[in-house]
C-alpha cells in the first residue's frame, strides 16, 4: 500500500484480490499487535504488584509440577 501511494497510485486502481490480501495481512497483524498489548498490560501489572510487596520474604509464584525433585530421589537412593 506503501509503495502504491509513494507511486501515486490511488489504492482504489489496485486489484480487488490484491486490497483483500492486504486487508486480511492488516487484520492478522492488527490481532497479533492486540495479544502483544494484552500481554505486556499483564506482565506490567505483575511487575507493579511484585514491586509493590512489602515482606522480606521471597515471593512464591506457582510453578507447574515438574516431577519429582532430584534432591529427594537422592535421599531415597541413600536409604
Amino acid at each position: 500500500m506503501h509503495t502504491a501511494g509513494l507511486k501515486g497510485e490511488p489504492l482504489a486502481t489496485i486489484q480487488p484480490e490484491t486490497r483483500k490480501v492486504w486487508l486480511e495481512t492488516l487484520a492478522s497483524a492488527f490481532e497479533g499487535l492486540a495479544t502483544l498489548s494484552v500481554g505486556l498490560a499483564q506482565a506490567m501489572n505483575t511487575l507493579k504488584a511484585l514491586q509493590s510487596e512489602t515482606s522480606d520474604f521471597p515471593v512464591n509464584l506457582p510453578v507447574l509440577d515438574l516431577g519429582r525433585p532430584v534432591l529427594n530421589l537422592a535421599t531415597e537412593h541413600d536409604q
